[in-house]
């Protein structure tokens, strides 16, 4: 297996898992969109961004075929945190297909390389209250609660 960084050319298989990851949301919850306005607010926020070195897009490539993907970004935090800056984990997912490979592991372990090239000493990341497949990852990968976001409808 390979990991590497995408560039615009591999904006379809960027595409592709973002909406997958986006559909598996949207079953957890309602609140999350999978439709068309959704599939071209992330073309756009991948064109916008691929060649930004504050942003890293990296995919798994298992035996010439995509497997996962990582996303994420260099984020300001308020000045009232230790870390000014932090490296935020958007998007992890990894084809069915190629589950239980450890595949997710190494995307994160790449991920948190390339935030430590960027001189980041801190991560985050946000997932679905009922997605316990994610939360169990997460928390394996180190992860630990610091805030709960509640909403509510009005």
């Amino acid at each position: 297996m390979i990991i590497k960084k995408a560039t615009e050319s591999d904006m379809p298989i960027l595409l592709k898992f973002m909406m997958d990851l986006q559909r598996y949301e949207h079953m957890i919850s309602n609140r999350v969109r999978a439709d068309e306005k959704t599939k071209n607010m992330f073309k756009h926020f991948i064109r916008k961004r691929i060649n930004n070195p504050n942003y890293v897009f990296l995919i798994a490539i298992e035996n010439g075929k995509p497997a996962g993907i990582i996303t994420g970004w260099k984020e300001d935090v308020s000045n009232a945190y230790k870390n000014k800056h932090i490296g935020y984990i958007c998007q992890l997912i990894v084809n069915p297909l190629f589950q239980r490979r450890k595949i997710g592991k190494k995307l994160f372990d790449e991920i948190s390389m390339e935030f430590k090239k960027m001189g980041l000493r801190e991560l985050k990341i946000e997932v679905l209250f009922k997605n316990n497949k994610g939360i169990k990852f997460w928390q394996s990968c180190g992860f630990k609660n610091l805030y709960r976001e509640m909403r509510k409808d009005i």
